[in-house]
């Protein structure tokens, strides 16, 4: 039956699940013995897509060519990349829900609960948020016919023909949900910050991932990265390193808890 599954072009993913149901039919059934023979077919995972840092400044310049909404295109680029938010709660981000004192962005994470993300790509945020927001003080700020703001299929379409554009590779794979990756990878591997802050900064709400970082945690990390406010020319050249010899690993063992 798996043979035939596999003929069939089913994913490997598909054929684990139905191993699993069918061995759970079979206990069901106290057939235990015959449940035990059934083994689950080994899930071949494919490797994550990551944009690298080296292609984002092609990525806005390709958004900024787009023929109809080129500034929609830069400025959703630049939240999605410059916050590692999920695409769910960029489209659902109102104007008034950014603080560019603070740095941040207030949003509704899954769960219902409100958090903010930080601005991490501060000057890329500036450059392209704040000229398409322009005069708009109220309202979604990526406007669209789903309810009031752009629909996620819109969004992903379009984060396609932009990495397409760009000429990144496997673009094709390139969602909204592989720039917040990338935006994680680039500040795990490239920049060197602890995991620990990394996974607080993206919202995990999984037991295994959440890690609350304190505030006086967050004031440490600035003094490292002052503002927390990096341009993606900065990332591609390399003068975003950090500052003298002090290591982060005194934020993970006293601000954290």
């Amino acid at each position: 039956f798996f043979k035939h599954l596999e003929v069939e072009g089913r994913k490997s993913q598909t054929i684990a699940s139905y191993s699993i149901a069918i061995r759970k039919f079979l206990y069901f059934h106290n057939r235990t013995a015959l449940a035990e023979r059934i083994e689950t077919p080994r899930v071949r995972h494919k490797k994550r897509t990551q944009v690298s840092h080296l292609y984002w400044v092609e990525l806005f310049e390709a958004a900024g060519k787009e023929d109809h909404g080129a500034l929609r295109a830069q400025a959703l680029i630049a939240v999605l990349l410059g916050t590692a938010m999920r695409l769910n709660e960029a489209i659902n981000i109102k104007v008034g829900d950014i603080d560019w004192e603070k740095k941040r962005i207030r949003v509704i994470i899954k769960g219902g609960e409100e958090a903010y993300y930080n601005m991490i790509l501060l000057e890329d945020m500036k450059e392209y948020v704040k000229p398409f927001i322009g005069s708009r003080g109220r309202g979604y700020l990526f406007e669209g016919n789903c309810n009031g703001h752009v629909s996620p299929r819109t969004a992903e379409t379009l984060i396609r023909r932009v990495a397409a554009a760009a000429k990144v590779p496997n673009a094709g794979d390139v969602t909204p949900h592989v720039l917040r990756h990338s935006l994680a990878h680039w500040m795990i591997w490239e920049q060197k910050w602890p995991t620990l802050i990394v996974k607080n900064l993206l919202h995990h709400n999984r037991g295994d991932t959440t890690q609350i970082v304190d505030d006086g945690a967050l004031r440490h990390l600035n003094t490292q990265f002052p503002g927390m406010g990096f341009h993606v020319k900065q990332v591609v050249n390399g003068s975003t390193k950090r500052r003298g010899g002090r290591r982060l690993r005194a934020v993970e063992d006293r601000g954290c808890r």
